[in-house]
């Protein structure tokens, strides 16, 4: 009865949309699912020439090119660029006051922050619908949340009660807030759905099994795991214990639901043609690269004409390939090499969540990046890129402050200021590095050996 109510709330808000959130459900589901590859391209070109039409005339960084230039003729961008000239990218043609303001640093830990459109915004909506039910989500039915939770995005009363979300932190995922986790789910006459960080499901893994729980009674229709890639033995364990699927879920803040796992297509990545078009260039040249081979994840969202994301690098590596469903060729992608994020231990030896580093250091507008390292037990280097003309003082204190708060205060921190956070291979920069733990590890090989 109150899921029903939740949908009725739901059909209320589209109402008043103007019908817009099922009219973009039903083109997602019809463009993804009922037109061949050659429909697929015809209607993302449509798309585009609608998108670019109004870029092309309110986007100062985009005003000189031609009204009739392809996609692949216009530069890649990404985010340090976007950050550098975010006033080019913003669209004369909308205020801020009217945008939703979307702010993300993940795993990269450089703030970003652009705005979506109304219809960007109604058009997430559909896609989060659409591939949520997919994988056996209905809206309204209970949702286990685990994330850190904190004043940024904490949920109130009434987004709890719409949503029926059970937001659990997991900024210290102990063996009680996971035994939390079965309580809510055995106690529950209802179906219910799990989404997490894939580090936060590494975390709940390995406190099942340190707990020896090998089953849980109860209804669970599906586990859906963001952001990092989630091991595969990973994904085999919460499989057996919770007996249902786990699927990964490609997305990112700035665009949304770029690919999804979904029943049929295996550890395939069923690509979302109905609102963007995904791209995989070579890892040094702005050119395409063949099947199975690996290369940078670029992507054009089709739907957010406010600060455009044309040619968006997104900093991940990853494979498209070919393959064949009910007798038709699909494109997916086929492995998606998003960089793995390290743990680290706060002072009284608690794992921590990397997110953690991210939601500490996040409101501080002076740092352009930064990175955690732990040394030893109780000693870390946080490692700081400033913006000119920062009191480094000031917001040494500040990020010696933020950490401290999660990491305990007999954590010794040593700050150091530097001109940049070296890259990865992937294009990413870490946010934590755990030495101590690497070290450990040399130790115990040697040992063995």
């Amino acid at each position: 009865m109150i899921v029903n109510l939740r949908k009725i709330v739901l059909t209320i808000y589209d109402l008043i949309a103007g019908g817009m959130i099922s009219k973009n459900l039903n083109e997602i589901r019809q463009v993804n699912f009922d037109l061949d590859a050659k429909q697929k391209i015809a209607y993302q070109q449509q798309q585009f020439s609608s998108l670019w039409k109004q870029v092309n005339q309110n986007v100062s960084y985009y005003k000189d090119q031609s009204e009739t230039i392809t996609l692949h003729q216009l530069p890649v961008v990404n985010k340090n660029f976007i950050n550098a000239n975010f006033d080019l990218f913003l669209s004369s043609k909308y205020s801020r006051k009217k945008l939703k303001k979307v702010s993300t640093s993940g795993s990269t830990g450089v703030p970003f922050i652009i705005y979506h459109n109304k219809e960007k915004v109604k058009r997430q909506i559909a896609d989060t619908l659409l591939f949520n039910e997919i994988c056996g989500y209905n809206f309204g039915e209970r949702l286990v949340y685990l994330r850190i939770w904190n004043d940024i995005n904490q949920l109130n009363f009434i987004q709890k009660l719409t949503k029926n979300i059970l937001p659990i932190n997991t900024l210290h995922l102990s063996s009680e807030s996971t035994q939390s986790i079965i309580d809510e789910i055995e106690k529950s006459g209802n179906t219910v759905s799990i989404l997490s960080y894939a580090s936060s499901l590494e975390l709940l893994s390995q406190n099942l099994e340190r707990m020896r729980v090998t089953s849980i009674k109860g209804k669970i229709s599906c586990i859906i795991t963001m952001a990092e890639a989630l091991p595969i033995q990973t994904k085999r364990n919460l499989e057996q214990v919770f007996d249902c699927p786990v699927y990964s879920r490609y997305s990112n803040s700035e665009n949304g639901f770029i690919a999804h796992q979904i029943p049929g297509y295996g550890e395939n990545y069923f690509i979302n043609n109905a609102s963007f078009i995904v791209e995989i260039l070579d890892i040094n040249d702005d050119i395409p690269v063949d099947d199975g081979k690996m290369g940078r994840i670029v992507v054009t969202d089709l739907f957010n004409d406010a600060v455009p994301l044309i040619r968006y690098d997104t900093g991940d590596i990853g494979v498209r390939n070919t393959i064949k469903i009910l007798g038709k060729d699909v494109s997916v992608i086929e492995k998606i090499e998003g960089r793995k994020l390290d743990f680290i231990c706060d002072t009284a030896g608690k794992l921590l969540s990397p997110h953690a580093v991210d939601y500490g250091l996040r409101t501080i507008e002076e740092i352009k990046q930064f990175q955690l390292i732990q040394l030893s037990e109780f000693d870390y280097k946080l490692k700081l890129n400033a913006k000119p003309d920062t009191d480094l003082k000031k917001s040494a204190a500040l990020a010696e402050k933020g950490v401290k708060a999660f990491l305990g205060d007999e954590a010794k921190i040593e700050i150091e200021f530097v001109e940049e956070i070296p890259l990865l291979l992937s294009g990413k920069r870490r946010i934590v590095v755990n030495e101590w733990k690497k070290e450990k590890e040399r130790n115990q090989t040697d040992n063995v050996q």
